[in-house]
């Protein structure tokens, strides 16, 4: 039950001021400009339309290995050059600027 008490002030502390609405726009907006940079590349596919704070996009190999070994983090979705990207409530555009700067000097 004392379990209890502390994630109902951290619910409350979410929902109070829309908190998690400003979190959500956050991440999406991230994601969508995520989306927007990689669209330019002529080596960048992406695989479905960005409606939340994931990207799906279809990269070279060389492109990927940069953007791991430049802390991008597990990235791979699958075996054929898809990787996922999530954009998160705590996500900063300068985090977004990096990726795109890796692929674009990748791509």
């Amino acid at each position: 039950f004392s379990k209890m008490r502390y994630l109902s002030v951290q619910l409350l502390a979410y929902l109070r001021d829309d908190l998690w609405l400003k979190n959500a726009r956050h991440a999406n907006h991230c994601a969508l400009v995520l989306s927007k940079g990689l669209a330019k590349l002529k080596a960048c596919e992406l695989l479905h339309e960005v409606q939340a704070n994931e990207v799906f996009a279809r990269l070279p190999e060389q492109t990927l290995t940069a953007l791991e070994n430049g802390g991008a983090g597990s990235l791979r979705w699958d075996n054929d050059g898809t990787a996922r990207f999530v954009c998160a409530f705590d996500t900063d555009m300068e985090a977004v600027d990096r990726v795109l700067k890796i692929a674009r000097e990748t791509a």
